[in-house]
């Protein structure tokens, strides 16, 4: 096949389409990611994709794959289980085994499985998407050895897919991988996923209600938030709730300096996909007080379920977003955000403007339809002529 020039160089007319595209998808992390993008690649024309995953009961129920996808799930103990070293290295044979034009691997933690894909060869190109370049400041997700089983395995990758410039330009500075083999294919919105699975109806806005969703580690920038909240001078008579819902650090919040105005609600779990869609449409907004960050999937739910987006402008992010959808602010600096969010509690009727138009960019370039295609054509590219 001929490249597609979508995403790479060559025009769409020279594109052969003689032939499917058989893909090979591993994942076994990412999974509203990983669903989202396997589904939409197989509602294209001309596509053959296998997903292998490790079996895994929070993984995305059967039911939610697109029927188009084959689906290979295989048994896998727990990483610190001699068992899973074995089952590794068979999921691994089995990925690459496959009749595949290409491997597409998720970038992967298990380092069992970044060392079974380092020392094996595959018969066709492979490709890896690369979410976190580098572990994040105080994330204790990280497995030993996670990051350098990753370049080890980045040795055999013939092209790398990031989800912007910054992720990139930091790909080269941290792994050694020139800016020429990889490629940026922006993260599709997550919305659409979780409206689908939760409450169809969106729920009227709560004024003052602010939202802090998913992880909570050091760089997540709770505390920056929380010291923002405690220097806001509200209107009398509206008070601001700030909802922080998700698994992590222990939350340390102001006792003594808590005025009387400012209260909050705390979900120290996991949300199920309803729960999740019923806290972002009560939000005035959703922040993210980043201090650092790779890409954002919160901030693709928001823009897919057309919530007001509050964040810093660091990492992917800062390739995300701009000012025409989402409030911008300087990383750690809680005077800033401050008065962001005083100007947002004040009259919420430009950022939700700013909302809508994000909803637009969900539906558009950031739809899985649109990301899809640019993942094809990378494939193409990858494959080269010959396969037409």
């Amino acid at each position: 096949m001929v490249p597609v020039g979508m995403v790479l160089l060559l025009p769409f007319d020279t594109v052969s389409k003689s032939a499917p595209v058989r893909i090979a998808l591993y994942s076994d992390a990412y999974d509203d990611y990983t669903t989202s993008l396997a589904n939409a690649i197989a509602r294209q024309d001309r596509t053959l994709l296998t997903l292998v995953q490790p079996l895994d009961d929070k993984r995305t129920p059967p039911s939610e794959i697109h029927p188009g996808v084959e689906l290979v799930r295989i048994p896998k103990p727990r990483i610190r289980d001699p068992r899973g070293l074995i089952a590794s290295w068979r999921i691994v044979d089995r990925l690459l085994a496959m009749e595949s034009d290409v491997v597409h691997v998720q970038q992967s933690g298990d380092p069992v499985i970044n060392l079974a894909l380092a020392s094996r060869r595959s018969s066709c190109p492979v490709l890896m998407t690369v979410h976190d370049v580098v572990r994040h400041p105080g994330d204790r997700t990280y497995r030993a050895g996670a990051i350098p089983s990753q370049k080890l395995f980045a040795r055999r990758v013939d092209r790398f897919l990031v989800h912007g410039e910054v992720l990139g330009r930091a790909l080269e500075d941290n792994w050694g991988v020139p800016r020429a083999r990889s490629v940026v294919v922006p993260h599709g919105e997550l919305g659409s996923l979780y409206r689908e699975a939760g409450a169809p109806t969106q729920v009227a806005r709560e004024p003052g209600r602010l939202l802090f969703f998913g992880r909570r580690w050091a760089y997540k920038g709770l505390d920056v938030l929380v010291d923002a909240l405690v220097r806001l001078v509200p209107d009398p008579g509206k008070p601001v709730t700030l909802v922080i819902a998700g698994k992590g650090e222990p939350i340390e919040l102001p006792t003594e300096a808590t005025p009387p105005w400012l209260s909050f609600e705390i979900f120290d779990r996991y949300l199920d996909r309803e729960e999740v869609v019923r806290q972002f449409d009560l939000a005035t907004a959703v922040i993210l007080p980043y201090r650092e960050a790779s890409q954002s999937g919160v901030a693709a739910l928001a823009l897919g379920l057309g919530t007001p987006l509050v964040a810093t402008t660091v990492g992917g992010l800062a390739d995300l977003l701009d000012e025409s959808i989402a409030t911008l602010v300087a990383p750690g600096d809680p005077v800033s955000l401050a008065e962001a969010l005083s100007t947002l509690l004040a009259g919420p009727g430009p950022v939700l403007n700013k909302a809508e138009a994000g909803l637009l960019l969900a539906g558009g370039a950031l739809s899985w339809d649109a990301v899809a295609e640019q993942h094809l054509s990378v494939y193409r590219d990858v494959i080269g002529p010959g396969l037409g």
